[in-house]
């Protein structure tokens, strides 16, 4: 429960941050638009100071790269040794200033690894012994992405699927204590409503599940595809060994520059990527723009290493990748346009399993 407090100020503290750097950046890039030459340049100078800083902080603390997660798996497992107190402030500040300046990355991965390193940080000050120290890692994980979220039970199974890997009483009421507490912190901050608001009319009937069999096999091809793409991103910024490593992550943000004048709604997380599907009727050959667009400046961003997950975007291509292929089923069925809601839902899950 202590675990679950600390968790849910931390990660409750982080959510604000993101948002105030967002709606600051969005100001900003109207601003821009509007500016002449000399202080779009200034713009893009302050994106190469901020690469310069991340490469700082990765310096200070590399543990701290990346989404987070892979290193507190490896710490869980005994593998890795990290220093709590340094990664959580490296994390958090890499964190904020990286996604806060417009990179394709979610808060999810960081939010994970500031659960565990805040659970690691109460099990040294409590002189708890190492098996104990990993249980309230599990949990603290958990319940930042409980957190990140306002999903406690999302926080329950990742812990349980990705985390432990295995599954006995005492670590499912270590966990479910743990997220269930971080989860009211952020709720009594954040209110109520879930982060991805959708509104379903009606459940899509049997006899159309077929279509939905159809979907689960596009997904799996497509999270395939992404997991591969993912990996050479990392790769293609690994063969850059004649470039000093603070050189390369300016890539990204030079990149998030250009992208704010071409398609905005690409840059961070991908919250108006949302707004734009339900909100809105797009062309198939919009948001297949816009789902190829945010795909690629996605796998840029990540391979770069800098501070940030990959939940959130995985997330928002899932949502366009059902918004098509609703839209082109719904087109050619004749079925009610209120499906859309259920495919794009259901496709988000169906490629974040994938």
């Amino acid at each position: 429960i202590l675990t679950g407090i600390f968790a849910g100020i931390v990660i409750s503290f982080f959510r604000f941050a993101l948002s105030e750097m967002e709606y600051l950046r969005g100001a900003l890039y109207n601003r821009l638009w509007v500016s002449d030459w000399s202080i779009n340049a200034c713009w893009f100078a302050v994106l190469i100071a901020i690469a310069f800083i991340l490469h700082k902080l990765n310096c200070i603390e590399p543990m701290a790269a990346g989404s987070g997660i892979p290193q507190v798996k490896g710490a869980i497992l005994g593998l890795m040794k990290m220093r709590w107190l340094h990664i959580l402030w490296v994390k958090l500040t890499a964190g904020i200033i990286g996604i806060g300046a417009g990179l394709s990355l979610g808060r999810e991965g960081p939010s994970v690894q500031l659960g565990a390193m805040v659970a690691k940080g109460i099990a040294k000050i409590t002189k708890k012994s190492q098996t104990k120290e990993r249980y309230m890692m599990t949990c603290g994980a958990g319940a930042g992405l409980a957190a990140a979220f306002n999903a406690p039970l999302a926080g329950v199974m990742f812990s349980l699927e990705e985390l432990q890997k295995n599954f006995n009483s005492s670590m499912l009421v270590c966990i479910i204590s743990g997220c269930v507490t971080s989860d009211f912190i952020s709720k009594n901050v954040f209110g109520l409503s879930p982060v991805f608001d959708f509104h379903l009319k009606a459940a899509l009937p049997l006899v159309h599940y077929w279509m939905l069999i159809l979907l689960g096999i596009l997904l799996g091809l497509c999270g395939a595809f992404y997991n591969f793409i993912m990996l050479k991103g990392q790769d293609l910024f690994g063969a850059m060994k004649k470039i000093p490593a603070k050189y390369r992550i300016v890539f990204p943000f030079v990149v998030s520059g250009i992208v704010c004048y071409t398609l905005p709604s690409i840059l961070a997380g991908g919250h108006a990527m949302i707004s734009l599907i339900t909100g809105h009727t797009l062309l198939v050959s919009t948001m297949l723009l816009l789902l190829v667009a945010k795909f690629f400046f996605s796998a840029f961003c990540f391979g770069s290493g800098a501070p940030g997950g990959i939940f959130f975007p995985l997330l928002i291509l899932g949502a366009y990748l059902g918004a098509i292929y609703g839209t082109l089923v719904i087109q050619a069925s004749g079925i009610p346009s209120y499906y859309l809601v259920n495919f794009i839902t259901i496709s988000m899950a169906g490629f974040f399993t994938a």
